[in-house]
């Protein structure tokens, strides 16, 4: 079992129930406490509901399946040319992107947020 992270990864303060560090203020979104697979509840008909904001409306939403999640780490290096014509690297970072997709069955509601 994986257990339920503790500390701020920002500042390894405390975090509070809702995930919240009692120090530096960091939120932590564990989507390890999500479970999305309808066969490890004890009760056949359970589901798991998502609610989230988007373009100024919140969204209740049925997950089905989770379908995939991936995460995509693209590099961005600046350079320098100097008066030899040679490269020299300024700045290196990276640009990382979570993708999680869903399956999701009808609506249950939306509202203006």
């Amino acid at each position: 079992m994986i257990e339920k992270l503790k500390n701020c990864p920002n500042c390894a303060g405390i975090l509070d129930e809702a995930g919240r560090c009692k120090y530096c203020g960091s939120k932590v979104y564990d989507f390890l406490t999500l479970d999305f697979d309808p066969r490890g509840s004890s009760a056949p008909n359970a589901k798991t509901y998502i609610r989230v904001r988007s373009n100024g409306k919140i969204t209740l939403l049925p997950i089905l399946y989770m379908g995939s999640a991936s995460i995509t780490i693209t590099p961005d290096i600046m350079y320098a040319v100097d008066m030899t014509g040679e490269r020299h690297v300024m700045s290196s970072r990276s640009t990382i992107e979570l993708d999680l997709h869903c399956v999701c069955g009808d609506m249950v509601s939306a509202e203006e947020g």
